[in-house]
Order: structure tokens, then C-alpha cells, then sequence
């Protein structure tokens, strides 16, 4: 993911939450860079439609971002439309360089037809939440029907998209902490850039999970 190295040691259990941490490691496992994870339940979990749901806090700074999403192995197909598979971003949470309750938003997005040129890409909804979200655990959620995905925040419906059409495919699910950047170096980008942050170097910050929760429709 952008600059960062992803790494099982930045992956931990702690006081019964799954936590993601991203830092800058001089003695990394890769050499000196940014630090940061990501899981996936692909190989191991993958469900067509039901509902999905993430209880967390949300890792605070800026130049970095945590989501939780579904996807498959077609995604990088450019056939036109997402029956075959889509990325569906339930959250992620890019605004940590705001400052005050303007960084107190997520963002939801469906991707399809690959990452090139030919992809195609629905901004579905910017949600503000009432509370902090990289102090408070709430929580994110997902319904995908034969019709339609609809998405929730705290149990409350924020937005519907049938954008390229419905996956008809199981997808799996991910939980990630990105850096922003290109080239194995931070730059500027849609969540700020990590090296502004306070501290410089010695920033660090946490993506805590307390619960993935995944339902089928009986």
C-alpha cells in the first residue's frame, strides 16, 4: 500500500481488540520505512451477499487511512461491469488532516473494472459521525442484496448503490491501514501526507478493531 511495508509484526491482540498499527521503523523487517498491516479472510472466508459489520476505532493522523472492504479475484477483469466482482469500500477513513469535527467522516466507494484505466469508481457517500471516531468505537456496516448495497453507520442507513450492477460472486473481506504515497516515499495525497504529522518520524497511531461481524440471509 503506497509507501508502507506491510508486516505481520505491526499486527497484534491487545486488551481483546485486534489492533493495526502504522509507525516509521528504522529496524524494520525491510529496511527503514513506514510500517503498516493489512488482513484479508481471502483464501479462508468468502460469502455472496448477507451483511457485514465493524465495530472500531479509527486510527487518528494524517497521510494514512484504515478501511474495511470487500473484494475478489476478478476485480482486475475490464469487462464493463462488476457482476463478476467489485471493491466495495464499506468505510475508509482518509481525513485525519482535517482538523476538529471535519475529520469526524468516513467515506464509502464501489470500484470495478480494474485499477487502470479502465476502472470505474462511484463515490457512494461521505458520512459524518457525532462523535470521534479515533477516540470512540462505532460502527460500519454493510447489506448486499440480489439489488442492491446498503450501507450503514451505528445501525443507521447512510446511502444505497447498485453501481455496475451487483457482484454475483463471493467476495472476501479485508481490514487495512494505508500510507499515502507512490514510490516507496509519502507524498501528498487524498489523506494529507504521514510526515506532517507531530512528531515526524515518531508519529504512530492505531487502527483498533473490537469485532468483524458477518450474517447470510436466511
Amino acid at each position: 500500500y503506497g509507501p508502507g511495508y506491510l508486516a505481520d509484526s505491526q499486527v497484534k491482540v491487545k486488551d481483546g481488540a485486534l489492533t493495526l498499527s502504522a509507525e516509521y521503523l528504522e529496524n524494520g523487517k525491510f529496511g527503514p520505512g513506514w510500517y503498516t498491516a493489512g488482513l484479508s479472510t481471502r483464501g479462508a472466508f468468502e460469502q455472496k451477499g448477507g451483511y457485514y459489520e465493524c465495530r472500531c476505532i479509527l486510527p487518528e493522523g494524517e497521510g494514512l487511512w484504515s478501511a474495511f472492504w470487500l473484494t475478489n479475484g476478478n476485480l482486475n477483469e475490464v469487462n464493463g461491469n462488476a457482476l463478476r466482482g467489485a471493491e466495495i469500500d464499506i468505510f475508509e477513513s482518509p481525513y485525519g488532516y482535517k482538523s476538529g469535527k471535519d475529520s469526524w467522516k468516513v467515506t464509502s466507494n464501489i470500484h470495478y473494472n480494474g485499477y487502470e484505466l479502465n476502472t470505474k469508481y462511484e463515490n457512494v457517500v461521505i458520512s459524518a459521525l457525532d462523535n470521534n471516531p479515533y477516540e470512540n468505537f462505532n460502527t460500519y456496516g454493510l447489506e448486499w442484496t440480489d439489488t442492491e448495497y446498503i450501507f450503514y453507520v451505528n445501525g443507521t442507513e447512510v446511502a444505497r448503490s447498485d453501481f455496475g450492477g451487483i457482484s454475483e460472486e463471493p467476495e472476501f473481506i479485508v481490514l487495512s491501514c494505508e500510507v499515502d504515497g507512490a514510490a516507496a516515499e509519502p507524498t501528498f495525497g487524498w489523506s494529507g501526507k504521514i510526515t506532517g504529522n507531530e512528531g515526524g518520524s515518531s508519529f504512530r497511531t492505531e487502527f483498533i478493531v473490537d469485532y468483524v461481524r458477518v450474517y447470510a440471509k436466511k
